[in-house]
Formats: structure tokens, sequence, C-alpha cells
């Protein structure tokens, strides 16, 4: 995913960006010690900023075909949360996201993946972008379903989400096509 590497993503009331270690504190504060922000994630909710902050870590030296995006408002510059893609094949890329609850039902997500989106798209190499969800997490289905994405089917115990139980969960796959 060359086209993404390190660029800032402008939109009308967000910005896309890479993630910095000095997010930490607020990603902590506003979603990842969050158990509602975490029910769906394949993560615990986080006890203390430093879990916070190796996950930035993380996702800063993680390779060029697995990019984390920051969330951030256009006005102030707050964290409200962050965009996951994932080339999961030559041509396809997995998203995945987490709003903080604050910013639940405002259409900052879908402004995300609108930009995430776009972004893609000027990569030819891209062809097909796909998402799973909890087979219960009627928001994120919705979210995907907005954004253009089409209901592909229901995966068999697919995936552990701590906060829901320790046994695999079945998923919905939703994909797009790009070209």
């Amino acid at each position: 995913m060359p086209v993404l590497c390190s660029e800032r993503i402008p939109g009308q009331r967000i910005m896309l960006r890479p993630p910095q270690l000095d997010d930490a504190a607020e990603l902590f504060e506003g979603i990842t010690c969050d158990p509602e922000a975490a029910r769906y994630m394949r993560w615990e909710p986080h006890t203390d900023v430093g879990q916070t902050r190796r996950m930035v870590a993380q996702r800063m030296h993680a390779s060029e075909g697995d990019q984390t995006w920051i969330i951030a408002l256009q006005t102030s510059g707050d964290v409200v949360g962050f965009i996951r893609c994932s080339l999961s094949t030559r041509d396809a890329v997995e998203i995945g996201c987490c709003l903080g609850r604050r910013w639940w039902g405002t259409g900052l997500m879908s402004e995300a993946f609108g930009l995430m989106l776009a972004a893609l798209e000027a990569d030819a190499h891209v062809k097909r972008v796909w998402a799973t969800c909890d087979v219960d997490n009627s928001r994120s289905a919705r979210l995907l379903e907005r954004c253009g994405f089409a209901f592909e089917g229901r995966l068999a115990r697919y995936g552990v989400f701590p906060m829901l139980g320790a046994e695999p969960r079945d998923c919905l796959l939703y994909a797009k096509g790009l070209r």
C-alpha cells in the first residue's frame, strides 16, 4: 500500500494521520480503556496507558502492508479513533476501525472510511477492500453498508472477542470492489 505510507489525509471534519507515541494518552482515555469501545475488538480494555503506548509503538513499526491511521478532529487535533488497513493478498486490503464512544453516531467513522477508501482507490494495485464484524455488531454492519460494502456471508467461529468470551464467534463478511 505505498500510496498510504506516511501522508496525512485531510477530510471535512477529521484528518487521518500516522500514529505517534504522544497519541497513547488520548487513545487510552477515550478508547482503549473503555469496555464498550473494546466490546467488539480483538483486545481487552487496557488497564494502564503503558499498554496503549506499546500498542501505538507496534502500529508505528508495523510492516508497510499493515498500516494504522489516527482519526483526529480537524479543528482541535483531538484523537477520536483509529483505522487500520492490512494487505491480505496481493490486491486485497482488510480494513478495521475503532472510535471513542463519545463520537459514536456522529458520522466521523463514515467520513474516515470514505477518506481511506478514496486513498485505496488511488492505488491501482488494490482491487478489493473487505472487513468483518461480530455477528451482533449491528453498528459496524450498518457502517459498512453505508460505505458501499456488500454483505458476502457469515463466517462460522471466525473471531475471538475477549469482552464476549474466549470462544470464537461468528462474523459477518463485507467487501467492496474498487475496480
